[in-house]
């Protein structure tokens, strides 16, 4: 795995979620790495999460923002005048990969 993406998973795991629940996302963000492409996924955020955006920020290679629920879901295809119908997706945390900011 890449350096990059291991000081991410150490940040989000530290902010509550598990290593499992991350394993495919890690993949595709250690892929996109690795390949040099964009990329942004999202994750539905533990309760004490977003605290650790900033750090996310600060400490690695990846851009971190909080989306809101009355935030269209662009990850997902979903237009500006479509909500977020699915209460566990009330606050989700968008990490984006670009490496023309590096």
């Amino acid at each position: 795995m890449n350096d990059k993406v291991k000081a991410l998973l150490s940040i989000l795991e530290s902010a509550g979620f598990s290593h499992d629940d991350l394993a495919g996302t890690v993949a595709e963000l250690n892929d996109a790495v690795n390949d040099g492409k964009s990329t942004s996924i999202q994750l539905v955020s533990p309760g004490a999460a977003a605290r650790y955006i900033k750090r996310i920020n600060d400490e690695t290679v990846f851009t971190a923002r909080f989306r809101h629920s009355d935030e269209p879901d662009l990850l997902n295809n979903e237009s500006n005048d479509e909500r977020i119908e699915n209460p566990n997706q009330d606050s989700c945390i968008v990490v984006s990969y670009d490496p023309a900011k590096q």
